[in-house]
């Protein structure tokens, strides 16, 4: 069975933030870091329960070459990727502060909305990988 994949419009600028910061350490840099997204997202798309629930409903999956985490959410068929972060101390605190106050009923957090001035979503087609 295959996901469907959503990715927040927030979660994708930070994809697009990364992908520049690579870009302008070493050319070329960036077509890495976005195969390894693109892999990444192509496993959640299979296999999105292979990783662990870390809190309620949220799942974090790693990326191997680069220091990025990312949050999502599984319901039904669909994953909805939340957010994109950089590897770090204050990662884990930050997730308990956005998905806290969500019930475990929730699907996913809409708190993000209020942080972020859009929290729409990007439906992506599934891909085949």
């Amino acid at each position: 069975m295959n996901y469907r994949i959503s990715i927040r419009r927030s979660a994708e600028r930070d994809v697009a933030n990364a992908q520049e910061w690579y870009e302008q350490q070493q050319v070329g840099l960036s077509h890495s870091f976005h195969e390894e997204f693109v892999s990444t997202v192509g496993i959640l798309s299979r296999t999105p329960l292979i990783y662990p629930v870390l809190y309620r409903n949220v799942r974090r999956a790693v990326l191997h070459r680069f220091p990025y985490l990312i949050w999502y959410c599984v319901e039904d068929d669909l994953v909805t990727i939340i957010a994109w972060k950089r590897k770090s101390a204050k990662i884990t605190a930050t997730a308990k502060k956005y998905f806290s106050v969500v019930s475990k009923h929730t699907p996913f957090p809409d708190i993000l909305a209020k942080r972020h001035a859009t929290n729409a979503t990007v439906q992506l087609p599934i891909v085949e990988f």
